[in-house]
């Protein structure tokens, strides 16, 4: 039997909330696997695991269960100086807990009336920026001269110093 996809593209506001799938009997089973899920916008620089942590979650042979998704969402702030745009993605991390049924103790199962999968999520009062600093000519050129000057400088000393050492040498052979 194949199941049903799921394409949700929803603004939610910024307070806490929950997301349900609820199924109406209780033969259904709620085996799932997420492709993906973002929240916020996109950006470049938002294409690591920690704004696609529900990535590639499979959950087979669940069972009627019913199953809960508990995520932290962090917004992360990218200024994009280039087309003076501010991007808005979350981060988020996430925690899973399944309710399994367990019979009663007489081998009867308990009566439930619907299984959900449900996701909470939580916003975080943090915020993480990030901004882009490119350096002018200017600081480019001066860095240049100083890693320069401090590489001669150095060499210098050694130089200096192999000298010494050559001449101390060669005066303690001459000695004896």
């Amino acid at each position: 039997m194949q199941g049903c996809q799921i394409h949700i593209k929803d603004n939610l506001r910024l307070i806490n909330g929950e997301m349900i799938f609820q199924s109406t009997d209780d033969k259904t089973d709620l085996s799932h696997s997420i492709e993906d899920a973002v929240f916020g916008g996109s950006h470049t620089y938002s294409t690591t695991k920690a704004f696609h942590a529900l990535r590639g979650v499979k959950l087979k042979d669940a069972g009627s269960t019913t199953h809960t998704y508990v995520v932290k969402l962090l917004k992360t702030s990218f200024y994009d100086y280039d087309n003076d745009r501010e991007h808005n993605p979350y981060q988020y991390t996430f925690s899973y807990r399944p309710h399994i049924i367990h019979p009663n103790k007489d081998g009867t199962m308990p009566k439930v009336t619907s299984h959900y999968v449900r996701v909470k999520y939580n916003y975080s009062p943090l915020v993480v920026e990030y901004h882009e600093y490119y350096n002018t000519l200017y600081d480019l050129v001066t860095n240049t001269i100083a890693y320069g000057g401090g590489l001669f400088t150095t060499v210098e000393v050694l130089h200096r110093a192999a000298i010494s050492g050559a001449t101390f040498i060669k005066d303690t052979c001459n000695k004896k």
